[in-house]
């Protein structure tokens, strides 16, 4: 049995135009303790 014979239309529907690897991710930063990290994630990251 094949997609044909159950009226399925296995024809690619997308078309990739270019392909790039993403751009490099900078380097981190080592944070000293806790108050330091949620300080960081606030003013710096601002997820929090």
């Amino acid at each position: 049995m094949t997609p044909a014979d159950l009226g399925i239309d296995t024809t690619p529907k997308v078309v990739v135009k270019t392909m790039a690897e993403p751009p490099q991710r900078g380097g981190g930063r080592i944070v000293e303790d806790v108050a330091e990290l949620i300080k960081a994630l606030k003013e710096e990251a601002r997820v929090i």
